[in-house]
């Protein structure tokens, strides 16, 4: 393809070489006249033995107009003439055998003439910022959707876990159990012992069943009195350290109790090695 582009650019230099010599043939009966755009001292006219020749072209992006004689040896290959083919997007090129035949004109090939150049506004600084930020953007958006993907898929696979760092976490219920049905599970069972205990409200034995906010305020804060835990609770992991994590948080003293994060991670603790969820 580079030669074909070196070949159609070397054919207009030749035109404008030929046309600048006048393309002359010897003197002679047969002579023929010619329309010359360069013989100027010749009042614009040559003589050949060959043919006439009128040719616009595009060159390094400015149309050329040139008329000149083509000698008769020069005429190659018989027939159909070098110097007499057109091409349509870079010459229009016409011989003729009659005096000032070639005074004609021709149509402008459909080539378009080269477009000024204009200096480029972008620096390779400002070029490869403006490559490299869609790049950046487009891998961006792919690690955005894979950790969602990530993360929902982790959240899918360990509902039993509870997040570290949400303090607002709500104890759950489970597809399988909770944390409830094993504390039941555990009064009610265990080695087969079917230890059992009627479920009682907290200080049902020091207050009436309906008791009011003053009698409850003395048993509490003035006689500091806690809920039973039964001792059976320390025969089973899960209770040992539900009961203890309840002591810690029913201190007088406030800034004594367990703090919800401590909690949280607690219980989360416990989800995991009893495998029951919260």
């Amino acid at each position: 393809m580079a030669e074909s582009a070196r070949a159609s650019s070397f054919f207009p230099l030749v035109v404008l070489l030929l046309a600048g010599s006048g393309g002359s043939g010897p003197r002679g009966i047969q002579a023929l006249l010619c329309a010359c755009t360069s013989c100027l001292q010749a009042n614009y006219t040559c003589e050949t033995d060959g043919a006439c020749m009128v040719s616009i072209f595009n060159l390094d992006g400015m149309e050329h107009h040139v008329r000149t004689c083509i000698p008769k040896v020069e005429l190659v290959p018989a027939g159909k003439p070098f110097y007499c083919l057109s091409s349509e997007d870079l010459r229009n090129t016409h011989c003729c055998y009659t005096d000032y035949c070639n005074r004609i004109d021709l149509r402008v090939p459909s080539g378009h003439l080269k477009e000024p150049e204009h200096p480029s506004m972008w620096g390779p600084v400002e070029l490869v910022g403006i490559i490299a930020g869609p790049v950046f953007l487009l891998f961006l958006i792919i690690i955005i959707v894979f950790l969602v993907i990530n993360y929902h898929q982790r959240v899918y696979h360990n509902r039993q876990r509870l997040d570290m760092e949400d303090p607002s976490c709500e104890m759950c219920l489970s597809k399988d159990k909770t944390l409830q049905d094993l504390v039941y599970d555990l009064s009610t069972s265990g080695s087969g012992s079917g230890v059992h205990e009627e479920y009682q409200l907290p200080y049902y034995d020091l207050v009436p069943s309906d008791p009011s906010i003053e009698e409850m305020r003395k048993v509490v804060c003035d006689q500091k009195l806690r809920p039973n835990i039964p001792n059976w609770w320390q025969s089973y992991e899960a209770l040992r350290v539900m009961g203890k994590m309840m002591r810690e948080c029913w201190y007088a003293n406030g800034a004594a109790r367990l703090t919800a994060l401590r909690i949280k991670k607690t219980l989360s603790q416990l989800s995991v090695q009893e495998d029951v969820k919260i």
